[in-house]
């Protein structure tokens, strides 16, 4: 199955610590581009979400 998702989920899930849930669930998951340089942009000015990070999102 093939999930594309948004930043809002990818946020939520860094910030609780489960970033890697996605990719445990779906075979493929894809962040298009302006997901991946919103979360990079939001990550780099929160903490929060940079420590518990998507270090795959990028």
């Amino acid at each position: 199955m093939l999930v594309v998702s948004d930043t809002s989920v990818l946020v939520n899930l860094a910030v609780i610590g489960e970033a890697d849930i996605l990719s445990r669930l779906f075979m493929v998951v894809v962040a298009p581009e302006a997901v991946r340089a919103e979360f990079q942009r939001l990550a780099s000015s929160d903490a929060a979400i940079s420590q518990r990070g998507m270090a795959r999102v990028g």
